[in-house]
């Protein structure tokens, strides 16, 4: 029906179709290769953040962006647990830690509070008690001393007439004993 010149006009538009299909092809390679780079791009930034803090976390996609951020906030934490001075780094614990951390660091510095609150308590109770002690060694030694002169005052009383044991204790004997001789 065509002959020779239908099959040179397909022939034609095949070709010119395959030659399309080629061009395609080879456009959509090119942009994949420009695609791949630019994710590779990405990826090393996103790398590079998430080894360094001071690096930017932007190229990052968004869960890669918060994984990042909160490993940030925990190295921020963990260095503020590990500070001596509780105190100095109060507002980083507040400003880098998860809501679980501040509540036990919370917990923690109330028992803190409380231990060293019974512990001056228990100083304080020590101190009135060893004055209380103190108190009664006094008054222990004032009786001693008080009885050790009666007995002195007793002992040098002139004894009594006629009983041969006992004493005669005359006016200046219970001066003696009254202690205001």
């Amino acid at each position: 029906m065509f002959g020779l010149s239908g099959l040179r006009l397909y022939g034609a538009i095949g070709g010119m179709l395959a030659f399309g299909a080629m061009l395609l092809a080879a456009w959509t390679g090119v942009q994949a290769r420009a695609d791949l780079k630019d994710l590779r791009g990405d990826v090393a930034a996103c790398s590079r953040a998430a080894e360094k803090i001071g690096e930017p976390a932007d190229r990052c996609a968004e869960p890669v962006k918060a994984a990042i951020a909160a490993a940030r906030a925990a190295g921020q934490c963990d260095v503020a647990l590990a500070a001596g001075n509780r105190d100095a780094t109060r507002f980083a614990i507040q400003s880098a830690c998860s809501t679980a951390v501040k509540a036990e660091v919370a917990a923690r510095t109330a028992a803190e509070d409380g231990q060293r609150q019974a512990e001056a308590e228990v100083d304080r109770l020590i101190a009135d008690q060893a004055k209380i002690a103190d108190r009664a060694e006094a008054r222990g030694r004032a009786a001693t001393q008080r009885k050790d002169a009666a007995d002195a005052a007793i002992q040098s009383a002139p004894p009594a007439v006629g009983s041969g044991t006992g004493k005669r204790c005359d006016a200046q004997c219970l001066r003696r004993l009254s202690g205001k001789a």
